[in-house]
């Protein structure tokens, strides 16, 4: 079973591989505006879709920002919604199953940790043998393994 992940965000974490074997890591870049943003995401989805024939595919889902003062954190809550819409309607047009989870879930279930901090990412990683390198890839890994878990129960 391959699962491809996702931490969503204008450096998009991906984490993909048999469900059983190895993971490959990888990371998008995306450009800050919106439009040109969520179509590079959308086209690179298509892509890894095309290189890996995912049989589940899953993301860590967006959290709303509560900062009313924040305005660059309602961008940001704005741009990860689009994402994840944007996985769920690719899934669906090549018939993929997929589905999304809390960060604090995922966390929790393959770290210990709901709220694990970045330094206890990157250590679990290491432990595990992956060298995330940027704290998208390790978010993309630990959402990767949560997915994988979730198809062998």
């Amino acid at each position: 079973m391959i699962v491809l992940a996702f931490d969503l965000g204008r450096h998009a974490g991906v984490a993909y591989g048999d469900a059983g074997g190895l993971v490959r890591l990888e990371q998008i870049d995306l450009p800050q505006d919106l439009g040109p943003m969520m179509s590079g995401f959308e086209g690179a989805v298509r892509g890894l879709i095309r290189k890996t024939e995912p049989d589940f595919m899953f993301w860590e889902r967006p959290f709303v920002t509560t900062n009313k003062h924040d305005a660059q954190g309602e961008i940001r809550t704005q741009r990860l919604y689009g994402q994840a819409a944007a996985c769920a309607k690719i899934a669906h047009e090549y018939g993929i199953r997929n589905d999304s989870e809390r960060p604090m879930t995922i966390r929790k279930a393959v770290i210990g940790r709901g709220n694990a901090k970045e330094e206890e990412i990157f250590a679990f990683c290491r432990r595990c043998g992956v060298d995330a390198v940027t704290a998208h890839r390790a978010d993309a890994y630990v959402a990767w393994l949560y997915a994988a878990k979730k198809l062998r129960r």
